[in-house]
């Protein structure tokens, strides 16, 4: 999210509210036959909502805006934060991701100890695990972590929906959970 340098945008069904954060990510390919180098746009999209009612899409956009942020005109999608709490236009590293995540857990009440376990690798592993102990296919999780073989990669960057069926499983999981069906705190055999 750090590279992404457009402003992404909502996708959501009017009816249910339900929808997606659409955003172009771009990165560069060399072509083997002309030796050029060109730019590439790949879609990134996010389920604009989680396992609780609310839909965080619109929000965080909301908040994007109100805090003068937009991608195109600061280069990243993930401005750094400044010891003062304020935004510095240039890309936040990954340790710095990991610090505020964790400083997020322990004000919400998460022991210190515990808190200092998580990165923001972490968040992908979670839900890529709820995943698995729901029973999506073992394929829709490696796309969902993009871990697609080396000969899917192309179809996956070229083609706009091949993601959908992936974002459907990861979907379905999330109403199961925010519906009450599925308990991710009880052990595998509970």
């Amino acid at each position: 999210a750090t590279r992404i340098t457009e402003e992404p945008i909502l996708d959501v069904n009017p009816k249910t509210g339900r929808g997606y954060v659409d955003v172009k990510a771009h990165f560069t390919k060399r072509s083997q036959v002309r030796m050029e180098t060109m730019r590439m746009g790949v879609e990134i999209t996010a389920h604009n909502w989680g396992v609780c009612t609310e839909h965080w899409g619109a929000k965080w956009l909301q908040a994007r805006s109100e805090c003068g942020l937009h991608a195109t005109q600061d280069g990243t999608l993930m401005p750094s934060v400044g010891p003062d709490g304020t935004f510095v236009m240039h890309r936040m590293q990954t340790d710095e991701a990991a610090i505020h995540l964790r400083e997020i857990l322990i004000e919400w009440g998460v022991p210190l100890e515990e808190a200092s376990q998580y990165s923001s690798h972490s968040l992908k592993a979670t839900l890529l695990s709820w995943c698995a102990k729901i029973g999506a296919p073992f394929k829709a999780r490696r796309m969902s972590g993009y871990h697609a073989k080396d000969t899917e990669k192309s179809t996956i960057v070229y083609s706009r929906d091949a993601m959908a069926w992936p974002l459907r499983h990861l979907g379905k999981t999330m109403q199961l959970i925010a519906d009450g069906y599925f308990d991710l705190d009880t052990t595998r055999s509970g």
